[in-house]
């Protein structure tokens, strides 16, 4: 390894495989050039001697100076033929971990060179790595993240901005990539939904397709489907959570009837502020859980009368029909 200065024209920044050794991906600049600004560049970037120079750690720093107008960075430079392409791998996770906690997107990528590109054994990067990574030292663990590592760019882009959970990612990978990238155009870029609903609509959205011997295409394209994007007054959260409930109501019509018997019958209750009123899911307990949170007395006694109050209008009994039914 030698220390030096090169000239940011001699990195690639533009090949198909210029990221070779990285695990980060196009990261937000603004802070470090910032940073550069005030005290210049502090840690020298991780090159490997490829010809161009193919960046290891610290992509931020030399697109930041290159957007400052700097010609050139400090570097240490690994010779990647010596080094040899895991080495370098270690080396830009550990760089990485030195500073902060990896992505999940970071952690697949890394994983998925590790294990896929440079044949390491999947039981020892779980033994390297599941402290490290915070993932559970179990093998179908590891699997998901290297198999999200698979997924097209567009949908890894949105796992790493964050607008699409990893559970959903993981859900993704269980589907053909026609199929994934339809659900991706067509619904995920275009609404937001939190990581039960998402998770949730995928696998039924999938499940529906094959009890109707239709396609996800299709679905995605049905007028009710269309109607709930298109509505304008709802914002990209309403309408993921409007999709949710559409496609859960199809996949299980009596479920999704009784859900709303026992949320129109709560309502209807119109139970004390802090209490709440709630089944297993899926329904599959034959009790109503009732919990609440008061601040004082007071609270607690008008809780305590609307519960009453419920009792003696039925309503309890109602709530406990509509568990219950078989």
């Amino acid at each position: 390894m030698i220390e030096t200065s090169v000239r940011i024209t001699d990195i690639d920044l533009a090949s198909d495989d210029f990221d070779r050794y990285l695990i980060s991906c196009a990261p937000d600049t603004s802070l470090m050039k910032l940073s550069i600004q005030k005290t210049g560049i502090l840690q020298p970037v991780i090159l490997a001697s490829d010809k161009p120079f193919r960046i290891v750690a610290g992509l931020k720093r030399i697109l930041a100076a290159r957007d400052l107008g700097m010609q050139a960075v400090p570097a240490k430079i690994y010779n990647a033929a010596e080094t040899g392409e895991a080495a370098l791998l270690r080396i830009a996770v550990y760089d990485n971990l030195a500073a902060r906690e990896l992505s999940r997107i970071e952690k697949a990528a890394a994983l998925f060179k590790l294990h896929v590109r440079c044949g390491e054994p999947l039981t020892a990067l779980m033994d390297e790595f599941a402290g490290a990574f915070g993932i559970a030292p179990v093998r179908d663990k590891f699997l998901d993240y290297i198999n999200v590592a698979c997924l097209e760019a567009p949908i890894r882009g949105a796992l790493a901005r964050g607008s699409l959970e990893f559970q959903a990612c993981v859900k993704l990978t269980l589907l053909k990539p026609d199929e994934r990238m339809t659900l991706f155009e067509k619904i995920f870029s275009r609404v937001s939904m939190n990581l039960n609903e998402s998770v949730a609509f995928i696998v039924e959205i999938g499940d529906l397709a094959k009890i109707r011997e239709s396609s996800i295409a299709a679905l995605c394209e049905s007028p009710d489907v269309r109607e709930i994007l298109v509505y304008r007054k709802r914002n990209p959260r309403g309408k993921g959570a409007a999709l949710a409930e559409h496609i859960h109501l199809l996949r299980y019509p009596e479920l999704a009837a009784r859900e709303r018997s026992f949320s129109n019958a709560v309502k209807e209750g119109a139970f004390a502020e802090g209490v709440r009123v709630s089944y297993a899911r899926h329904f599959e307990g034959d009790a109503v859980t009732v919990t609440m949170s008061f601040a004082n007395a007071a609270a607690f006694a008008r809780q305590c009368e609307t519960l009453a109050a419920n009792r003696d209008t039925g309503r309890i009994e109602e709530l406990l029909r509509i568990v219950q039914e078989t």
